[in-house]
């Protein structure tokens, strides 16, 4: 598995979708509500991470494929 390059970019932006997502659960935990924004934020970091998983995970399934496409089965 090769490990990609990381820059300061992304790597910053790693560490702020870290934090929104730890004072998301930290307010969950706490049992406080909370703000729209944060749970607004929180939702968009989450699903921008899946979004990238699945994006991996289609161009890897795509390489493995087979390059040839079957003959068709005739009637």
């Amino acid at each position: 598995m090769k490990i990609p390059d990381l820059t300061v970019t992304d790597l910053v932006k790693n560490i702020i979708c870290l934090l929104i997502i730890a004072a998301t659960l930290f307010l969950y935990v706490q049992g406080i509500e909370p703000p729209t924004e944060l749970k607004l934020i929180s939702g968009a970091v989450l699903a921008g991470y899946g979004i990238n998983v699945a994006q991996t995970a289609v161009s890897q399934a795509k390489a493995k494929a087979p390059k040839e496409t079957p003959p068709a089965v005739q009637p």
